[in-house]
């Protein structure tokens, strides 16, 4: 998890959850002591709110609520975008659902009393609190560059793979100020990056007073030795933080790059997976199997009026069925929702054609296909165990010999359960990329490389956000 919590701007988000955390608790304990002071009467001074036994449980509840609806609600967006208007209808709307969300929690398990004066109380405060906080601190959360100086020490194609990534991000990212090239021949055109020639001219570059460089970043291709070596050992000792570009370029961007990853760094950071693999994947197909019989009763409703509407517009079967690979290859038969016409789509093979403009899909199918109800069926392949709730897209063997051609390491896609849901359909940028299997393929291998339970809930959770707010796949 070390990719998913020490990025950048995951840092700068967990610390606005930190501090909307100790915001959420004033509120409440404001709110009770607002309901104490004028409503029941009590003297100021002899207001007392301890939180001990069930208000300790009702706190964190609230926390962890609140939490997670800031999140679907895109309240830790570090998007210029998002400041004045936006944010501040985002915040009422996030609190609001909150605080009915933490209503039907205590009206089920009830901690404590949660009356309609402390409720609208505490929406009002925390409307202040967590909106008021944002605006006053703008320039650090939107604006403010993630610092960072970076001195690369490697090949001119990993060099201009990391540039491109670090220029093209939303947030103003970490800098590259040097590069120390390993390759011959005319050198890249790589803008505000000072190219050296040699190692004393890098570590001229680095003992500059007005180079604040903190980080190092090597590529694979890089062999140093002897005296090299050892002075970026030293400096490593001395605070110099150094990475290899694969871990780096992960924990920055959430994927691996395919173009540079070698068969002996996948070796060295996958040489202790199967334990975890086994012990992850056992409580996984518990989650899985309670979430499926869960969604399963929830869809219920789904099974009955789909199947109508499609067989009222259109002849033909309500189910599509298509053979998939699942994990080692094993294949299996996925099914959706039929969402076009009898006979437009072979079972074997045809790729599935997006929504806009395509005289084969069904009016029906177009609303389940925008909605993703076409694919409410495949709870049953996580029943079956197929599929698992979070993994990999599944893919077809015709298109996985298709892109092992591209790159010898697609397969290892194959590795895990594919999954309803992914790490890669999740990402902002997943609109751009639904055709590029290859970049499909770097977030797929992060997640492999990085598989937990807590990284499932991450993608849980941002899949709500996609699906409310139109973004991710």
């Amino acid at each position: 998890m070390k990719g998913v919590f020490q990025a950048p701007v995951v840092r700068r988000q967990m610390a606005m959850a930190v501090i909307d955390s100790l915001l959420v608790f004033l509120a409440i304990i404001m709110a009770y002591a607002f309901r104490l002071a004028f409503v029941v009467g009590a003297p100021l001074e002899d207001i007392r709110i301890e939180i001990t036994g069930r208000m300790t449980w009702f706190v964190a509840c609230a926390i962890v609520i609140h939490l997670l609806v800031f999140y679907v609600f895109q309240l830790y967006e570090l998007k210029r975008e998002y400041l004045g208007g936006r944010l501040f209808v985002l915040a009422c709307a996030a609190v609001v659902v909150g605080a009915l969300v933490l209503s039907v929690v205590v009206f089920i398990f009830p901690f404590v009393q949660f009356g309609r004066i402390v409720m609208v109380t505490h929406v009002l405060l925390t409307i202040v609190l967590v909106y008021g906080w944002r605006w006053l601190l703008a320039p650090w959360l939107f604006l403010a560059r993630l610092r960072s100086e970076i001195a690369f020490i490697g090949d001119d194609e990993s060099l201009q793979l990391l540039h491109g990534e670090l220029s093209s991000h939303p947030i103003e990212m970490p800098q590259i100020r040097c590069a120390l090239r390993v390759d011959d021949g005319e050198p890249p055109e790589v803008e505000g990056v000072a190219l050296c020639h040699d190692d004393a001219e890098f570590d001229a570059f680095l003992e500059r007073a007005d180079s604040p460089i903190d980080t190092v970043v090597l590529s694979g291709r890089t062999r140093l030795e002897g005296d090299s070596l050892r002075q970026l050992l030293m400096r490593q000792f001395s605070g110099l933080a150094v990475h290899d570009l694969p871990s780096y370029f992960a924990y920055l961007t959430g994927r691996l790059p395919v173009s540079v990853l070698s068969d002996a760094w996948l070796l060295s950071a996958t040489q202790h997976q199967d334990l975890r693999y086994i012990t992850v994947s056992r409580i996984k197909r518990l989650m899985d199997l309670c979430v499926a019989v869960f969604g399963l009763f929830c869809a219920a409703p789904f099974f009955v009026v789909i199947p109508i509407l499609i067989k009222l517009e259109s002849k033909g079967p309500v189910f599509f069925g298509q053979e998939r690979q699942g994990r080692l290859g094993q294949p299996f038969r996925v099914y959706k929702f039929r969402t076009m016409k009898p006979g437009s789509e072979s079972p074997a093979g045809g790729d599935r054609v997006k929504v806009g403009g395509d005289p084969r899909i069904t009016r029906v199918g177009k609303i389940l296909r925008s909605t993703h109800l076409d694919e409410i069926p495949q709870i049953f392949n996580i029943l079956r165990g197929d599929m698992s709730l979070v993994g990999p897209r599944p893919i077809r063997k015709v298109y996985t010999d298709k892109h092992t051609k591209e790159s010898a390491l697609y397969p290892l896609r194959l590795s895990v359960k594919p999954g309803l849901t992914g790490w890669a359909q999740v990402q902002k940028d997943h609109a751009k990329f639904r055709d590029n299997e290859m970049r499909r393929l770097e977030y797929d291998l992060y997640y492999i490389q990085r598989a937990s339970l807590f990284l499932d809930l991450v993608i849980v959770v941002k899949t709500v956000t996609a699906v409310l707010f139109g973004r991710g796949g």
